[in-house]
Formats: structure tokens, C-alpha cells, sequence
């Protein structure tokens, strides 16, 4: 698949890895994992706002609740849409109009 990704999160992991988020036009949530299909390093330049041209293979086979991973075989950067006051979240809201999930974080992932 080819197309622009929203990146919309990044957690840091063990062994100086990230676990990069980004969410389609169509608002397919995806993992952003590397040409090996492994987690990005910390010095990866996806960042939470911007916006880039990606072609990507979605992962079959996997194991809920991780069902949106993604190996990403080409990158350009296209734009940051987080500037000034403008968060990541009103970016979903306002642009994407994405509803935001709200409650308890124990309610995720069988509390995990």
C-alpha cells in the first residue's frame, strides 16, 4: 500500500527502540515497523505531527490486540502539522475527525 501516514504516536522501548504509531486518510491505525518488520531505534525521524509518503505492507497473521502492524519499505517526509498552538489532538479531532477514546486505561488491552 502507498499513501500518507499521520504519525500520531511514539513510545520509547527496551534495547533503545520505539514503538512508532501513524494513522491513514482512511483511519487505518498502523505500527510503523521497519523494513525488517522490527521496532524503530530512537534516532528514528518519524515524529509525532508529521506527515509522511509511505509504501507500506500490512502484516498478516497477527495476534490481537496488535493487529495493525505495518512494514514500511519507503519513507518521504511530507509535512508537520503541529505548529504553533495546534496540537496532535486537535489534529485528529478537527482535521481527521477521529473520536477519541475515553475512560479508564486499565479498560485496554485485558489491563495490560
Amino acid at each position: 500500500m502507498k499513501g500518507k501516514v499521520l504519525i500520531i504516536s511514539k513510545t520509547r522501548m527496551y534495547g533503545g527502540k520505539v514503538c512508532v504509531g501513524g494513522i491513514t486518510r482512511e483511519k487505518r491505525y498502523l505500527r510503523l515497523l521497519d523494513s525488517n518488520g522490527d521496532y524503530r531505534n530512537t534516532d528514528t525521524k518519524l515524529d509525532i505531527g508529521d506527515v509522511w509518503n509511505m509504501e507500506y505492507t500490512e502484516m498478516q497473521n497477527t495476534t490481537p490486540p496488535h493487529v495493525e502492524d505495518a512494514i514500511v519499505t519507503e519513507e518521504e517526509f511530507w509535512a508537520n502539522l503541529v505548529k504553533g498552538e495546534t496540537t496532535i489532538t486537535e489534529v485528529l479531532t478537527n482535521k481527521l475527525k477521529v473520536k477519541i477514546w475515553q475512560g479508564s486505561p486499565e479498560n485496554l488491552f485485558d489491563g495490560l
